[in-house]
């Protein structure tokens, strides 16, 4: 199990999932670039280069692939590294993903924020945030003119009260993944966008689910 992280966050967020991993499967997570203890090589806004960051932690041809766990930021991310390795990846969950175009827009605050004095006041973590989420649509554009090289397995997993990640994403998801070998969705009524924490439990289930999808053998 390979865990990505939103925006922002870090690896220690899936501590949870890492001291207790979901079935006994080998569990690890990523602090992703711009943030944790890869906070020095800066903000990395595009997803595919994003999707290469993930590369070295997982398995090798030939070894039991991967399932890869991305919550907000780190849904399209792990779609993104499933396309780009599709021999190292068996399946995808994707906790209140942003895959939608359609559903990201951009503050004025933000671009105020993205250059001037105002930027240099900004925390790193915030800087990087920023940078990721001020082109996110146009890289969810680029990456929706691929989505049909994603063929393994998805779960999804999205509350009907995210007020970060709309739950229309769900609906633009079950339509883009059409190539998918096999799509489950779960609705969480009433949950918010950090299921992770708040949905624990039921994104464990969701995990378990996607190992059943991917045939990777549970102990």
């Amino acid at each position: 199990m390979l865990y990505v992280h939103g925006t922002p966050g870090e690896k220690e967020g899936w501590a949870d999932f890492l001291v207790e991993p979901v079935d006994g499967t080998r569990s690890l997570a990523i602090d992703r670039p711009g943030f944790g203890a890869s906070a020095s090589s800066g903000a990395v806004p595009d997803l595919m280069v994003q999707a290469q960051s993930v590369e070295p932690f997982l398995p090798e041809i030939g070894q039991k692939p991967a399932i890869v766990v991305g919550h907000s930021l780190g849904g399209p991310i792990a779609v993104a590294a499933a396309m780009r390795y599709p021999d190292r990846i068996a399946a995808v969950v994707i906790l209140a993903g942003s895959l939608d175009p359609a559903q990201e827009s951009v503050l004025f605050v933000q671009h105020m924020a993205a250059a001037g004095p105002l930027r240099w006041m900004l925390p790193n973590w915030l800087d990087v945030t920023n940078q990721e989420l001020l082109p996110l649509k146009g890289q969810l554009e680029a990456l929706a003119g691929r989505i049909h090289e994603l063929t393994q397995p998805v779960v999804i997993l999205h509350g009907t009260e995210d007020e970060l990640v709309p739950y229309a994403n769900v609906a633009y998801m079950e339509n883009s993944f059409r190539w998918s070998r096999k799509i489950e969705s779960v609705t969480l009524i009433g949950a918010n966008h950090f299921l992770p924490w708040m949905a624990e439990e039921e994104t464990r289930r969701a995990i378990r689910k996607a190992l059943v999808l991917a045939d990777v053998p549970q102990r």
